[in-house]
């Protein structure tokens, strides 16, 4: 057996926790698929940018906006997509090949 460096204790948590949205996100989408024609491309921009990883202040200062205008669209976002948080946001335009979340 291999020398393998032990996993942190969480991780174990998140490996779960992602399972859970991935698996709620794709029963969402099979039910309803969302209609991204309704995202304005300004909330595309957003939605990518989630998709990246970025953080509210990251998107700012990317997209020269202010905070509290990104805070505005990714609730947009989530509103229009029927999504409930910036994970199961982040996890759609990966799939919808909106994002590619490597650097």
């Amino acid at each position: 057996m291999k020398n393998r460096t032990p996993l942190p204790q969480d991780s174990t948590a998140e490996q779960l926790e992602i399972a859970r949205v991935r698996a709620e996100v794709q029963r969402a989408l099979a039910q309803d698929p969302p209609d991204l024609d309704r995202l304005t491309a300004r909330e595309r921009e957003v939605l990518a940018g989630l998709g990246r990883g970025l953080s509210n202040r990251q998107l700012a200062a990317e997209l020269f906006v202010s905070e509290k205008t990104v805070k505005t669209h990714v609730s947009s976002v989530l509103a229009k997509l029927r999504l409930s948080d910036r994970t199961q946001a982040a996890l759609f335009a990966v799939r919808a090949g909106i994002a590619d979340p490597r650097p």
